[in-house]
C-alpha cells in the first residue's frame, strides 16, 4: 500500500516541527537577555508556522477522504476559525510587554486547545460517516 503524498509532507512536518522546536528551546538556554526576547519572539512564529502546516495538511487529508460537502464546509469554516483567532491570540500575546516564556506557553497551550477541538470534531464527522456508510451497506444487502 503506497501512502499518498499529504501523509507523507505531513509525517515530514511533524517530525521537522518536532526536531526545530527542540533545537530552538536548547538553544533558548544559551541567548543571553539582551537577545532574549527577540529570540522568543522568532521562535514562537517558526513554531506556529510549522503549526499551521501540520493543520493544513490535517484538513487537506480530511478533505480528501470525505464526500459530504457540507462536512468539508463545516470543517473549513473550523479551520479558518481557528487559524484566525490563533494569530490574534499570538499577536496580542507577542504585543504585550510581559515575560516572553509566558508567551510562548500561552500561545502554544490556546493552539492546542484548538487543535484538539478540531481533531474531536474531526473524528465525530469520521464516526458519522462510518455509521452512514455502515447503514447504507445493510440497506442494500437486504
Amino acid at each position: 500500500m503506497q501512502k499518498s503524498s499529504i501523509v507523507k509532507w505531513e509525517r515530514r512536518i511533524r517530525i521537522s516541527t518536532a526536531v526545530i522546536f527542540a533545537i530552538l528551546m536548547m538553544l533558548n538556554i544559551y541567548i543571553s537577555e539582551k537577545f532574549k526576547t527577540d529570540f522568543v519572539f522568532f521562535q514562537t512564529l517558526l513554531i506556529y508556522i510549522l503549526l499551521f502546516f501540520q493543520m493544513a495538511f490535517n484538513l487537506l487529508q480530511f478533505i480528501s477522504q470525505t464526500s459530504d460537502k457540507y462536512i468539508r464546509m463545516t470543517m473549513i469554516l473550523l479551520y479558518t476559525y481557528a487559524y484566525i483567532s490563533n494569530f490574534i491570540v499570538l499577536l496580542i500575546l507577542l504585543l504585550l510587554p510581559i515575560e516572553s516564556m509566558f508567551v510562548l506557553t500561552m500561545a502554544l497551550t490556546f493552539f492546542t486547545l484548538s487543535l484538539t477541538f478540531l481533531m474531536i470534531v474531526e473524528r465525530q464527522f469520521k464516526k458519522r460517516i462510518k455509521k452512514r456508510v455502515q447503514n447504507s451497506n445493510k440497506d442494500s444487502n437486504h
